[in-house]
């Protein structure tokens, strides 16, 4: 892993992952610091930094151990199943993944609307 990383053409097109990494994390200190804020300025932003962390942080590791599934022992392609076993999980999500988008987008559209500002 460490060869993948520090090697000379991968060290410079991956320098930007460990160099978002800190940015991400100073600007959620910073926001952090100053919150809460009486307009709610900003409130979003140490989520959307933590987010942006987790994912490069999921990135990082997809690089240093593809194309493994267990490191130095079974491979992405040793672990995947049967191509007709494959194409039947497809099928089954083509059904049922809009399915399921369409009903999140009818109780959305039913429930529109409906929200209050809160007071106590």
């Amino acid at each position: 892993m460490f060869h993948k990383w520090f090697s000379f053409p991968n060290i410079v097109l991956l320098a930007p992952v460990p160099l978002m990494t800190a940015v991400l994390f100073a600007m959620v200190g910073v926001t952090l610091a100053h919150q809460p804020r009486a307009d709610e300025a900003w409130a979003w932003l140490p989520f959307a930094g933590t987010a942006g962390i987790f994912v490069l942080a999921f990135f990082g590791l997809a690089f240093s151990i593809f194309p493994f599934v267990i490191v130095d022992r079974m491979t992405l392609w040793q672990a995947a199943a049967a191509p007709k076993s494959l194409m039947f999980i497809l099928v089954g999500a083509l059904i049922t993944l809009p399915v399921m988008i369409a009903s999140a987008a009818y109780a959305y559209w039913v429930f529109r609307g409906k929200a209050r500002a809160l007071s106590y």
